[in-house]
């Protein structure tokens, strides 16, 4: 009788019964859900952008044109996860740079603005300093789709996004950052890209020297964002 009533918990469950062999079952990405949502996500593009500019041109920011995630990357992320298409945030994003004092006020009103409009679903501070990837973002909700506003202070912005910084961020900016450190831009995201790859393209050796290397990068920029800081 016990044997009986812990096969069917174990069927409830979705696992092995007792006297059953083990089975694993392989996840699959339904790619005809990836199109569908790339598509939704292009429709949504442009809301997301004005409701960040509307929030950055008060408080000194700047925002990046939309990026949307390729499908490639989509199919990469759903199975680095395990999850569907309608399960990631951040198929649509954008990113706002401000000067470091102004992140508190930025994200606060971001924050307070999305929930009086019905589309605020979380607000999320990630520090991966080793990976390249730190900051803070709120993620919004469209009904099918959700969409990602990462915010960085103009130093972050400096140090990790690929993009032409002087048309981002203005030739005075980049200048003054470039004297101040004596670095280039742009690299934390040249070591992300071979500390994330999955095709095998990059050895473990490769990857740990990127490791290396970015996070003395990373160190150049530490005085202008604390580890761990969250400015909501």
């Amino acid at each position: 009788m016990m044997l009986f009533v812990i096969n069917m918990v174990c069927h409830a469950q979705g696992r092995t019964a007792v006297g059953q062999e083990e089975t694993v079952s392989e996840f699959h990405v339904d790619t005809a859900l990836v199109v569908r949502m790339r598509y939704v996500a292009t429709a949504v593009g442009p809301a997301m952008i004005h409701f960040a500019d509307s929030i950055a041109m008060l408080h000194g920011g700047k925002v990046t044109p939309v990026n949307y995630k390729s499908f490639q990357s989509t199919i990469r992320k759903c199975n680095q996860e395990k999850v569907q298409a309608n399960e990631i945030n951040d198929l649509v994003r954008c990113t706002i740079a401000c000067p470091y004092d102004s992140l508190h006020s930025m994200i606060t009103d971001l924050v307070q603005t999305a929930k009086k409009k019905g589309i605020f679903k979380k607000y999320k501070h990630q520090s991966y300093l080793d990976r390249g990837y730190w900051g803070d973002m709120v993620i919004l909700n469209h009904g099918m789709v959700t969409s990602e506003i990462q915010i960085k202070s103009f130093y972050m912005a400096y140090a990790n996004l690929d993009v032409n910084m002087v048309d981002f961020l203005g030739e005075d900016v980049c200048t003054k950052i470039k004297n101040e450190t004596g670095l280039e831009s742009g690299l934390s995201h040249h070591y992300y890209e071979i500390i994330r790859d999955a095709t095998g393209k990059y050895s473990w050796e490769d990857k740990n020297k990127a490791i290396e290397e970015n996070t003395k990068y990373l160190q150049c920029f530490w005085e202008d964002y604390e580890k761990g800081t969250r400015f909501y």
